[in-house]
């Protein structure tokens, strides 16, 4: 028969290892979105990631894993994440399928 200090431990253990994946999940997605800027655009992106930045700062730097308002804080650095992850796929798609095409098109075109 486990003791009751073992079951609260492993309780403790199940519930950091919910919220591990998941908080380890958005930092690789945050790391692979900024990955994902070019280089040309950075400086237009620097507010947007600095609200990934402070999204993500609580979590490490203030709360712990026993924190009650940890779920709030996951949904926050969730919702941050999609917006800049969505921010730089609409930009990629209009650099690839205006600009460049202005471009292609400028650059067919015969000058008189």
């Amino acid at each position: 028969m486990l003791s009751e200090n073992t079951r609260v431990r492993a309780k403790i253990q199940t519930t950091f290892e919910q919220l591990y994946v998941p908080l380890v999940a958005k930092l690789m997605l945050s790391e692979n979105t900024r990955v994902k800027i070019q280089t040309t655009f950075e400086q237009l992106y620097v507010p947007h990631v600095a609200k990934v930045d402070e999204a993500i700062l609580p979590g490490l730097d203030i709360l712990c894993w026993k924190s009650l308002n940890i779920d709030t804080y996951l949904g926050c650095v969730d919702k941050t994440l999609v917006d800049l992850e969505l921010l730089v796929d609409r930009v990629k798609d209009l650099v690839e399928f205006r600009i460049d095409a202005v471009l292609q098109e400028m650059s067919n075109s015969t000058l008189c």
